[in-house]
Formats: structure tokens, sequence, C-alpha cells
């Protein structure tokens, strides 16, 4: 496979990063993990978003030239040279230059992107429902890095470590209020009747691009969707539909979350409205 560093062709077995690279030796990075379909690059205007607003929260520099264009001009580049015609996924990882212990001796950055094909061509939806729970050993925090996708990703970790020792698909986090916040690497939704409710951005959320689309397409679906600052646990109980989002997969459904069983009729709608947007 084929791999861009700073627009550059290498191939991706080559020799990239010294050990002085600031993502490896402190998480001073932030990533984007972005769908294709149909062997193009699906949503990319909510992903360069993303990624200029995390740029200038982490206080980095990018080169000058990294416009819309040449971004969507890179990823399908990429794409077409590595001949993914399907469906696949690719990662684009920022991260500031070499130099400087945690205070880095310059805000310029390097990135790096790589394409690997992916299973699905269009979104689908899980057929068996996903097993969840709450992940109580740690807390996600809220304040200005928590809508981030950044290298930082150590809670992840041990939430997916947990999950996995409880033979569990996913866990849900909760944050400093207690509130529930995501998943492992997913935003979360809850359909009660009429209403999409999902964890506001304030909650300490990742700003999912999934996350948007699903909201832009929710009253299509006929759900009112409310953003709240606090969702407890109690609204799992009530809630007749859980399901997860994440720019790659998609949408997932939950099956069950304890004792609590849950329909998909909902999530289905989601994923053909999801596919005609992009068909």
């Amino acid at each position: 496979m084929r791999v861009l560093l700073n627009g550059a062709l290498y191939k991706d077995d080559d020799l990239l990063f010294s050990s002085h690279n600031r993502a490896f030796r402190y998480g001073d990075s932030y990533f984007e993990s972005i769908r294709i379909v149909n062997g193009k690059a699906v949503f990319l205007e909510n992903h360069h978003a993303r990624l200029i607003e995390a740029a200038r929260v982490l206080k980095m520099k990018l080169p000058s030239g990294f416009t819309f264009h040449y971004f969507t001009e890179q990823v399908n580049t990429l794409i077409g040279l590595n001949e993914i015609t399907t469906g696949g996924r690719a990662r684009l990882v920022v991260y500031r230059n070499d130099g400087g212990l945690y205070q880095p001796d310059s805000n310029q950055v390097s990135w790096f992107m790589e394409v690997l094909p992916y299973a699905d061509n269009f979104f689908t939806l899980n057929e068996k429902g996903l097993k969840v729970d709450i992940y109580l050993e740690m807390k996600k925090a809220i304040n200005c890095l928590s809508n981030l996708k950044t290298g930082n990703s150590l809670l992840f970790v041990m939430a997916s470590l947990d999950k996995q020792e409880r033979g569990l698909d996913d866990l849900i986090l909760l944050n400093e209020k207690g509130f529930l916040c995501e998943a492992t690497s997913s935003n979360v939704f809850l359909v009660q009747g009429n209403t999409l409710l999902t964890p506001s951005l304030a909650s300490g959320c990742l700003e999912g691009t999934m996350r948007k689309q699903i909201i832009e397409l929710a009253p299509k679906a006929g759900l009112e969707v409310i953003e709240a600052d606090e969702v407890s646990e109690t609204e799992l109980h009530h809630a007749e539909e859980v399901f997860i989002t994440t720019a790659v997969a998609g949408i997932k459904w939950v099956g069950a979350y304890k004792n609590k069983r849950y329909f998909n009729k909902i999530s289905k709608k989601l994923v053909e409205l999801l596919n005609a947007r992009i068909d």
C-alpha cells in the first residue's frame, strides 16, 4: 500500500518517523477517520472543518495550502493509487513537528495519510444487536479537548480492555458529572417515541462527523433531535432504541443493555437515508 507524508508518496513499510516524533512521545496529534464509498471519500466537508477547528484549539499551524480542495485531492489521489474502487477507510494524522519537551519548539505540523479497504461498500446495519454496559473505572473530563479526536486515547484504550474482559461489544462512558457521554469509539443516540436524544457537545462527547450527519437526517425519519447536557443512565431504560455512530462504520444498533432489550426500526431507516445521501 502507498501512504502520504506531507504530500509525498511512500510505501507503507518505509521508515517515516524518528524517535523524536511528538505524536509518539506525547500524543501531540489529532486524526480523522474517513469512510470511502464507491472509491470516493465521503463527507469531506465535515472532516476538513473539524481538522481546522482542532488545529485552532491545539494551537497547531496547518500549512497555508491545506485547503479543502487540496485535502480532497490528496485523499482521492491516494485512494486511486491504492486501487480502492469500492468500500474503504482513510486515516489522516496531523502532529506537531519534532522538538522540545512538553513545550514544543514550534507549532508547525506534519501530516500522514493512509487508506485501507473496508468490507462493505455502502453503510450497512449490524445483523445482531450489540451488548453494552457502562464503563465505571474512569470518567471523561469536560474541557476544550473533549470534542476532539486527539492522539491521547488512553481512556478509550482502557475502556476497550474492560469491554473485552467483560465479554461485551461496547461500553458507554460517563463524563465527569456522571452523565452519558459516548461509547469507546462512537457517539450515542437514544430513541424515545418521536425523539432522538443524544449527549450535547457541552457534555464532553466527541464532535463526530457521523453524529452531525444523523442529526441532520433525523427530521426526515420523523424525529425531533434533543442534544442534552445531562443524559442519565435512567434514559437507557426508557429508550426504545439505542444506537452508536462512527465515521467509518456508520450506525450500529444496540440490542441489549443489562436486562433491557431494544428494537432497530429507526436505525434501519437512518441507514437507508444515510446511503441515499451519498448515492
